[in-house]
């Protein structure tokens, strides 16, 4: 991802103690260095090659590094964005002795820029966490669900704990943005205009334990004579941001639904007999 891809120039404040103005850098030519400070219109570039005096003759052009790790010397964009190159390295052309401007910038960053706000933009949009996967007890397929007894709902444990993230970064590796969702509730959707809402549920075991979940729906109507009721569940995240230098930001949330699936839910018939 390019700082600067939208069109516009951005506006670069280099923080550069104790680097002396380069040849050219005039108090009143609009670019230089200005009380430790450097102004340039800066964009993602790879340094060109050189170009040729005014009688023709090729030019002696270097490059100049000016900021070798942009960790410990920032680069700042017109918003007060963190900037950073692919290697770390922003740079100056200079040919015979004076520095030359390249595609209307001043400064280079090597390898491209980019600011850590678009990487994690880019890890929350690329974040895709597949449709959840549960379990019920009855399952409603094999074994009908059975009315006016609670049937135990949950999303499967690999898909609850799942650990569902993304990562952009710049071409290196060396700066990076992390996307991670964490599951936080789950909505069901029962089919009969009834919904359930809990955290990740319990899964069903027989024993004393049996007798206890946070998530469980109680049908009171059979589904004989019909296809089934369509049962889903809808589990919200909670997006967070990690970042290679330490940052961290909140994403906000995200939802994945499951597809409908068709159960069965059965009645059992009784006959009271007042106990003869």
């Amino acid at each position: 991802m390019r700082v600067g891809g939208r069109g516009l120039p951005l506006l670069i404040a280099l923080t550069l103690l104790g680097i002396a103005a380069p040849a050219g850098a005039e108090d009143g030519a609009g670019f230089g260095v200005r009380d430790g400070v450097v102004d340039a219109d800066a964009g993602s570039h790879t340094p060109g090659s050189g170009g040729s005096t005014s009688d023709g003759a090729p030019s002696r052009c270097t490059w100049r590094v000016v900021i070798a790790d942009d960790l410990t010397k920032g680069v700042f964009g017109p918003s007060g964005e963190r900037l950073y190159s692919d290697t770390g390295r922003w740079l100056q052309k200079v040919c015979d002795g004076e520095v030359e401007i390249v595609d209307g910038l001043f400064v280079i960053p090597e390898g491209g820029s980019f600011a850590i706000a678009d990487l994690l933009e880019q890890a929350r949009r690329t974040l895709d966490p597949p449709d959840p996967t549960w379990s019920a007890s009855p399952n409603g397929t094999t074994v009908p669900m059975v009315t006016q007894l609670p049937t135990w709902l949950w999303v499967d444990g690999d898909y609850w704990h799942g650990g569902f993230s993304a990562r952009a970064s710049t071409p290196s590796g060396r700066v990076w943005a992390e996307a991670r969702a964490t599951p936080t509730s789950a909505l069901w959707q029962v089919g009969d205009g009834s919904t359930v809402f809990c955290g990740a549920g319990t899964a069903w075991q027989a024993g004393p334990q049996a007798n206890s979940s946070d998530c469980t729906y109680t049908f009171r109507h059979s589904t004989a004579g019909t296809a089934g009721t369509p049962l889903s569940v809808s589990v919200t995240f909670d997006v967070a941001g990690v970042t290679s230098l330490g940052g961290t930001a909140e994403l906000g949330a995200l939802t994945r639904t499951s597809p409908p699936a068709l159960v069965q839910v059965a009645e059992i018939q009784a006959i009271e007999s007042n106990g003869r």
